[in-house]
């Protein structure tokens, strides 16, 4: 069994108290914490990955694990994610069947209507995980367990609503846009394509 190792970043998307319904999977609670690069807990839960990779049920020569670790890495690049908070930072996602243990930082062990009251998205948290091997049908990889969630302290919640910079904004001349552009049930002008055609 991998060594449990302990996340300390700032919580996000949190499914704690109502299990995450994931297509074709049984749901799962969630928690995702986001740190810091220099945090170091990053290091230690890679090098943990990498043993459980080495051993077990995968057994895989460490040029390999390396490789699945580089290819699919469980701790992944915020500045990939546009949403509130992952900029600068790195994220993952830990997930289980079963709902986790909850503390508060007095390390004393709260109920759910306690905890109900103290974590929510943006909160600085110690995450209690143990990395795990998985390969089903040729995917193969590491995801981490949530065992426990520690409440360290407040910080700015977020929205959950995803970030819009000016990379998304349509380039628009405003001249070229009519009333008939916005109307609900306008019809597509002849002389442009149906969008509609290449979404499916």
């Amino acid at each position: 069994m991998s060594k449990k190792i302990t996340l300390v970043g700032r919580l996000s998307f949190p499914s704690l108290f109502q299990p995450r319904a994931m297509e074709g999977a049984q749901p799962k609670y969630e928690a995702t914490v986001l740190m810091e690069p220099s945090a170091p807990c990053i290091k230690a839960f890679m090098q943990e990955a990498l043993e459980v990779l080495m051993s077990g049920k995968l057994s895989l020569s460490e040029e390999d694990a390396r490789q699945l670790l580089k290819a699919k890495p469980p701790i992944k690049d915020g500045d990939q994610k546009q949403a509130q908070g992952y900029a600068g930072n790195y994220y993952i996602t830990c997930r289980s069947t079963q709902q986790p243990d909850f503390y508060g930082p007095d390390k004393k062990r709260l109920d759910i209507e306690a905890a109900k009251k103290l974590f929510y998205a943006g909160c600085k948290v110690a995450v209690i995980t143990t990395p795990w091997a998985y390969s089903k049908q040729g995917n193969r990889g590491v995801s981490a367990d949530l065992l426990a969630v520690m409440f360290l302290g407040h910080g700015d919640a977020f929205s959950g609503r995803p970030i819009v910079d000016a990379s998304d904004l349509p380039d628009a001349d405003p001249a070229d846009l009519d009333p008939g552009d916005f109307t609900a049930g306008a019809p597509v002008r002849a002389t442009e394509p149906d969008p509609t055609d290449n979404w499916i």
